[in-house]
């Protein structure tokens, strides 16, 4: 799962589902804090998050 939100991150979580944080969507440092700590993965640009799907 993809998503640019705490609230999409915790979904995943509790349903044990990986998720991606979309960073390229937040430039305030304490989202971009959160989402590193608790995302299996952390995309800062959208390019990032293809090159990962798309290898």
């Amino acid at each position: 799962m993809v998503d640019d939100l705490k609230p999409g991150i915790v979904m995943a979580k509790s349903c044990c589902v990986p998720c991606a944080a979309a960073g390229w969507a937040h430039q305030i440092p304490v989202i971009q804090q959160y989402m590193k700590a608790h995302a299996d993965f952390y995309f800062p640009a959208v390019k990032d998050l293809a090159d990962f799907v798309f290898v």
